[in-house]
């Protein structure tokens, strides 16, 4: 557990790091934790969506897992790049049309 909330005397907390043994902040309510939250939550969105998207190659890198030739694979992977221009159900596309998974393409 590295956070701890610690109820003060006035009635509202104090979040305490166990990392560096030391508060983070005071005299928070519950207002204040769930803004506290959400700007921590905020801030990994960020750096996920800046540092760990892929190019659409990785994605038909990823269906090479399933028992498709060529042509069926780049038929899938064309319709779940356009997914954003339609109004289509993505699990339609997905579990509509992949076949089972080939185990032996992940030995």
């Amino acid at each position: 557990m590295s956070r701890v909330l610690i109820e003060q005397p006035n009635g509202k907390v104090m979040l305490w790091s166990s990392i560096i043994d030391a508060p983070i902040a005071f005299d928070m309510t519950l207002d204040d934790y769930i803004e506290f939250k959400m700007e921590e939550a905020r801030q990994e969105a960020i750096e996920t969506f800046n540092n760990y998207k892929r190019n659409s190659d990785y994605l038909f890198d990823l269906l090479f897992c399933y028992n498709m030739d060529y042509e069926e694979r780049d038929e899938l992977y064309k319709k779940l790049l356009s997914i954003g221009h339609k109004k289509e159900d993505i699990r339609d596309i997905i579990f509509g049309q992949l076949p089972e998974r080939s185990i032996e393409n992940e030995i």
